[in-house]
C-alpha cells in the first residue's frame, strides 16, 4: 500500500481541482485512519508584532513551526503526530489573505479563532504552496507535538 504522504505528494503534483483534491485527502486520511506526523522547525526569536501588515491583528494562536529540520542557532526541531489538520492552500498572494479569511468566516479572531477551530476538531494549521510543499504550521494547545 502506498504511504499517505507519498499518495498526498501525487495528488499535488497531478494538479487535480483544488476542491477535488481537498475532498481526496481528506478521504485518504479517514480511510487510512493515519495522523500526519512530520518533522518540525521552531524559530526562538519571537517576531516582531506588526499588527494587520502581516495579519498577525487576526491570525489564530499557536505555536508556529515550519516543516523540516534546521541544525543551526536559534532553531529548535521537533516532531508533530496530528490528527486533524485543517490544510489551506495558499499562493504567493494568499500567503497573508487566508488568515482574514479565516477570522471573517469564523466571525473571531486570535484565541477567539482558536479556539472555534478547536471545537471543529482540527488540531492545527497547514498551509500549502502552490508546489504541494508545506509552508506555515499553525500548532493548537490540542495538538501532540515534543520539541527536543
Amino acid at each position: 500500500m502506498f504511504g499517505r504522504n507519498l499518495i498526498l505528494e501525487y495528488l499535488y503534483i497531478k494538479k487535480r481541482p483544488i476542491e477535488l483534491r481537498k475532498f481526496i485527502k481528506t478521504t485518504i486520511r479517514e480511510y487510512l485512519n493515519e495522523n500526519l506526523v512530520i518533522d518540525i522547525t521552531k524559530n526562538t526569536e519571537p517576531a516582531p508584532y506588526l499588527g494587520s501588515r502581516f495579519g498577525q491583528d487576526v491570525e489564530p494562536n499557536g505555536t508556529y513551526v515550519l516543516q523540516g529540520k534546521i541544525d543551526a542557532d536559534g532553531y529548535v526541531n521537533g516532531k508533530a503526530n496530528l490528527k486533524k489538520p485543517l490544510f489551506i492552500d495558499v499562493t504567493d498572494n494568499t500567503l497573508i489573505e487566508y488568515k482574514r479569511e479565516l477570522a471573517s468566516k469564523y466571525k473571531a479572531k486570535r484565541q477567539k479563532l482558536t479556539n472555534k477551530l478547536m471545537e471543529l476538531g482540527y488540531d492545527s494549521i497547514i498551509t500549502v504552496k502552490e508546489n504541494g510543499e508545506y509552508g506555515e504550521i499553525i500548532l493548537f494547545p490540542n495538538a501532540s507535538f515534543m520539541m527536543y
